[in-house]
């Protein structure tokens, strides 16, 4: 289970923000002195894939996704595999974006401003503007998800842009896991106030959207321990405790630019007629699709 390690190292700092100074150490490593007390530490146990249900496993998601893209002017260029296509035009004065179509900050998809994105040439900030961009000026379209410049791009230097795509795609690793928790202090009433605080953290409303990549479905207990003598540790206290977790692990995948299709061409064929003619030019049509 590969992305069993990044769950966890994940709830761990989620839960080291919030205990702040009630845990000196919240993590993967048992504590070894007194100096590491009081202290959480994160493991699993038995773990399996999770079928949460169809479409779990590819989705697409829609809302505002923050995106940043590094252009080398020198090699403007992005690879597929088995191809690379070039994202600057020949007079270098347009430039598709990796990603697209954008949208605003908010969502919304009208003309794109300062708000919205912004355009650094070698470090220098460039003016998003709505109409024909001037020397130190861009325009973006955001269907087409391209940039317009208003004097050429030089041939090196670097464009750092920072813009909004309105939908994406989730590939979800969903697995299923004994999460098992040992809390240490120095004394029993430091564990059990642990303890307590803990199981008001691990609720799955709070930790349902912790970060973009970590989605918790599930969080239900299983065992609330003694109070036992901690090993390695003078006079150290312990407790085990357990959830049965089920999460998904999930990466975005960011759509590519391509433009917008301007024009279809759609051929119609009509089946001859049984009882009465018809006239000829009716027998094909085409449409342009805007």
């Amino acid at each position: 289970m590969t992305v069993l390690p990044e769950i966890l190292a994940t709830l761990a700092d989620t839960l080291r923000d919030a205990l702040g100074a009630d845990a000196s150490s919240v993590g993967g490593a048992q504590p070894s002195i007194a100096a590491d007390l009081p202290a959480v530490t994160l493991s699993a146990g038995a773990t399996r894939v999770a079928r949460l249900g169809m479409g779990r496993v590819m989705r697409e998601q829609t809302g505002v996704f923050a995106v940043t893209a590094s252009v080398d002017l020198a090699a403007p260029t992005i690879d597929f595999g088995d191809e690379q296509v070039e994202l600057l035009s020949a007079d270098r004065l347009t430039l598709h974006l990796p990603h697209g179509p954008l949208v605003g900050a908010d969502g919304s998809d009208g003309p794109l401003a300062d708000a919205d994105l912004t355009v650094e040439l070698d470090g220098g900030s460039l003016t998003v503007v709505a109409v024909e961009p001037q020397s130190g000026e861009v325009r973006a379209d955001g269907r087409t998800g391209t940039l317009s410049f208003g004097t050429p791009l030089p041939a090196t230097g670097t464009l750092e842009v920072a813009y909004h795509i309105g939908r994406w795609e989730v590939h979800s690793s969903d697995l299923s896991t004994r999460l098992d928790i040992e809390v240490a202090a120095a004394n029993a009433e430091g564990v059990d106030s642990l303890s307590r605080r803990l199981a008001t953290e691990l609720d799955v409303e709070r930790l349902h959207d912790i970060v973009p990549t970590l989605r918790i479905w599930r969080l239900t207990p299983l065992a609330w321990g003694p109070i036992t003598p901690a090993t390695g540790t003078a006079d150290a206290r312990r407790r085990q405790l357990a959830y049965d977790l089920t999460a998904s692990w999930q990466v975005p995948i960011l759509p590519t630019t391509g433009g917008v299709i301007r024009r279809v061409e759609v051929t119609l064929l009509i089946p001859e007629p049984t009882s009465e003619e018809l006239p000829t030019d009716h027998l094909e049509e085409r449409f342009d699709v805007v």
